[in-house]
């Protein structure tokens, strides 16, 4: 998966979708912007709790991740969604990714 694969999951959970239920691209530029910034931590993070040796951080939402699909799935979704969601001061939302 890439970081945008990792965005769009975060935003979906976010409920950023236009009537479609489709990613509202149009409204979501500013999360967008502070995605890779957010990502790289919990990328480092992760790596340790699958015991790799090295973290891989990219260095742009096209790059493929290097954790495994089901770490990507599970928890980088939700941690980015839970980041986002604290920036917009969205408590709620924000504790309840952290659950995850």
């Amino acid at each position: 998966m890439t970081g945008r694969d990792v965005l769009n999951r975060a935003l979906l959970l976010m409920d950023r979708v236009d009537c479609d239920g489709m990613v509202d691209t149009e409204n979501t530029a500013d999360y967008e912007n502070k995605a890779l910034v957010l990502l790289n931590p919990l990328i480092s993070e992760l790596s340790k709790a699958e015991r790799r040796e090295e973290a891989v951080p990219v260095s742009s939402l096209e790059e493929e991740i290097a954790l495994t699909d089901d770490t990507v799935e599970k928890c980088l979704s939700y941690g980015l969604a839970s980041h986002l969601a604290f920036m917009d001061n969205d408590m709620n939302n924000f504790n309840f990714y952290q659950t995850w």
